[in-house]
Formats: structure tokens, sequence, C-alpha cells
């Protein structure tokens, strides 16, 4: 019959030889159940470590919400692979691979996506993070590329401050990397915001892919 799941429950458990392979899976019923979750410093219950790659995640899931909502002129890509370096008198190649590529069909503005679950300092990318975006820009013509990083307050519209690369201080510009903060929380910070990717879609139609 049905019983009272609470904590004390789970306290009596006790693990032999014979269920003690069972030990992971009731952890994790006991964190889903009782609304545990996991301390990153210290606690009285032990937890099963779950881990995940979040800049993978990250990028799927702005991936996701863009195509939800997005500009029945636009062409969106992830993942989208080109080679970019070969050994001589070999088939061996490096590939270089954006995480999302917006191209518009009709104006053929073209929009790059790279997707990063940290937040630069100064709002300054990092070295190796600006010249993947160079290349990317070379290698698929575009005008725009944007980094775009989490933002843990809501705030409606996406944080969005400019950069150019150039050749020399004071000479024309020859395309555009930006920084892009985005809320992925909702207005009460407490589940993630169902409307980003409209957010999001707006935003570039508006300012970036014309």
């Amino acid at each position: 019959k049905d019983i009272q799941v609470n904590e004390e429950l789970f306290v009596r458990l006790n693990y032999n030889r014979k269920n003690n392979h069972y030990r992971e899976a009731i952890e994790i019923a006991a964190m889903l159940l009782l609304n545990f979750r996991p301390d990153i410093s210290s606690g009285k219950n032990h937890v099963l470590a779950i881990l995940f790659d979040m800049n993978s995640l990250w990028e799927e899931y702005v991936y996701r919400q863009l195509f939800k909502g997005k500009h029945k002129d636009w062409n969106l890509k992830v993942q989208n692979s080109k080679p970019f370096w070969r050994l001589s008198n070999s088939v061996r190649n490096k590939s270089i691979r954006p995480d999302i590529v917006i191209e518009h069909k009709i104006s053929k503005c073209t929009a790059i996506i790279d997707t990063k679950w940290k937040l630069p300092d100064n709002n300054i990318p990092s070295d190796d993070d600006l010249k993947q975006m160079f290349v990317y820009n070379e290698y698929w013509n575009g005008k725009n590329a944007i980094l775009l990083y989490p933002k843990s307050e809501y705030q409606e519209e996406p944080i969005y401050i400019k950069g150019n690369f150039t050749n020399k201080p004071g000479e024309i510009k020859t395309h555009e990397c930006g920084l892009m903060k985005m809320s992925v929380l909702d207005n009460t910070n407490s589940k993630l915001d169902a409307k980003m990717g409209i957010r999001l879609n707006k935003y570039l139609e508006e300012n970036i892919i014309i």
C-alpha cells in the first residue's frame, strides 16, 4: 500500500551486501522526493554527485529556444562545420564549428553565436574566445559575432555590448564581435524563463540580423 514518504523513512534504511547496489538509486529518489539539493560546501546528508557539462547544456538550450521562435526568413544551423587546416599531401584536416549560425535568407546577413557558460571579467572576453570569433566571421562571411553569456537576475531585454575587430587602433572596423548577457530565469528568479527564446529572437531581429 502507499506509504508516507519523509526523511525518517530514508534514515531507517539499512544497507548490506544484498541491497547495497540500490543505494545510489535510493539516494537520488530521496533527493527528488524530499526536494533536497546538493550543497557545494557541506551538508548533513551524503548525496550522489550528478555532474553536467554546463557549456554543452547552455548551448543546446539557447539553440532550442531560438529555434522555437525563429524568423521565417532565417536559416538556423547548429555546430555547422567547415575545414580549417589540412596537413600537406594528406586528407587529414582540422575543422571549426561555431555553436550557432544564423543566416537571413534574403539579405544574406550572417550572425555567429557562441554560447559561454561563464562571465567575462570587466566585460573583456578571453583572447582565445576573441580569436575564435574572428575566425568564425572570416569563414562564414559574418559581420556580427556574439559571445552569449548567462545573466542571473531577470531583465526583459538582453544586455548587448558592442565590440569591433580592427587591423590597427583608429582604423575602420573589419567586423563586429559583441557580448550579450541573457537572463536565464523568469522575473520570479525561481524557474527557467519560458519566453527567453522570444525575447532573444526579437532583439536579434531588430538589432543584429536585418
